[in-house]
This record gives structure tokens, sequence and C-alpha cells, in this order.
């Protein structure tokens, strides 16, 4: 499961989609390691939570990499929303804020990978957008 770092990162960023959620009037509960997904809110949206720290690699590439996948096998069946919450950059380019995309379920693709560029163009339409998931939400409520 990873080392302690990367677990307390990865419990803190489900904490604040909690919050997150909290904040826009959504109650949810976590769920069990063993789950198909971590959060489950009121009305029923099932929530995958993916956390990312910037990383620059050996080649000079620089951006965020998350794993959908669990153990190289992707079912995404079980799971309505990723939130994709992405750690500061060390060199701010997008400032010192953490930024969630807020993607519905199905991905198709069991890793995502994350640069500055794609970010701006590709993924600007999911950061910090919460409004697909609230609509669900209300529309299950």
């Amino acid at each position: 499961m990873g080392n302690r770092a990367s677990q307390t990162a990865w419990r803190r960023a489900e904490t604040k989609v909690r919050n997150f959620l909290r904040y826009r009037g959504v109650d949810s509960t976590r769920q069990s390691f063993a789950s198909e997904y971590d959060l489950l809110t009121v009305g029923g949206q099932k929530i995958e939570v993916k956390w990312s720290s910037f990383i620059t690699k050996a080649d000079g590439w620089r951006g965020h990499v998350l794993n959908i996948h669990r153990h190289g096998a992707l079912d995404e069946s079980a799971v309505d929303w990723y939130v994709a919450v992405l750690g500061p950059d060390p060199i701010n380019l997008f400032g010192k804020a953490v930024l969630s995309l807020i993607i519905p379920a199905p991905i198709q693709k069991k890793t995502l990978v994350i640069s500055p560029g794609s970010l701006v163009t590709k993924w600007s339409a999911y950061a910090n957008n919460w409004r697909g998931l609230l609509k669900a939400e209300q529309a299950a409520a």
C-alpha cells in the first residue's frame, strides 16, 4: 500500500474531498479499504479519490501520474466519479493550490498522465468543477 508518507497524503486527499463535499451540502462516508470506491454520498454517488504529488522525471518531464487501475486491472463498473487531487508543484506553476479534477466515470484508461499543458487544455473543464457530481447527487435525492 505504499510508504507511510504516501498513505498519509492519500488519507488527507480523501478528507479534503469529504470536506469539499460537506461544504457544498453533500454528506459522504468513507468505505473500507477493500471497497471498489473510497466515498459514498447520501444520494448514492460512488467516488474514487486519487492523489498525486507533482513529479519531475529524469528526462525532465513534469506533472502528475494517477493510477486508475487496481493491481493492473481496470474495472470502473462500481465507480460513478473520480476525484483526482493534484498536489502543488514545487515551482508554483499554478500557485500553491491543491487542484481537484472531478471526472465522471468511466475514464477507460489505466493511468492518467497530466502535464501542466494538458491541465490547462484537456483537463481544465474538470478543475474544481463539482457541478456534475452535485447535479447527480440532487437527482438521486
